[in-house]
């Protein structure tokens, strides 16, 4: 199963630095209140798949620099 485009943006953004919030806003996330920004952000850490390509995009981000 691959990723939606909104996840793709999130796992990019945190890859690039950004703190997980930020990211998901920039992503296009909507947030209506405190609670639903802790439980999309919950969803996210949770979801392997992100976690993954997160982890591959730093190792891309890293190699990247090391040239």
């Amino acid at each position: 199963m691959s990723l939606t485009k909104r996840k793709e943006a999130y796992c990019q953004n945190v890859a690039d630095g950004l703190d997980e919030l930020d990211a998901m806003a920039a992503a296009g996330y909507k947030a209506k209140n405190e609670a639903n920004t802790k439980r999309q952000l919950k969803n996210l850490d949770d979801d392997e798949l992100v976690q993954e390509r997160i982890t591959e995009l730093r190792a891309i981000n890293l190699k990247k620099k090391k040239k």
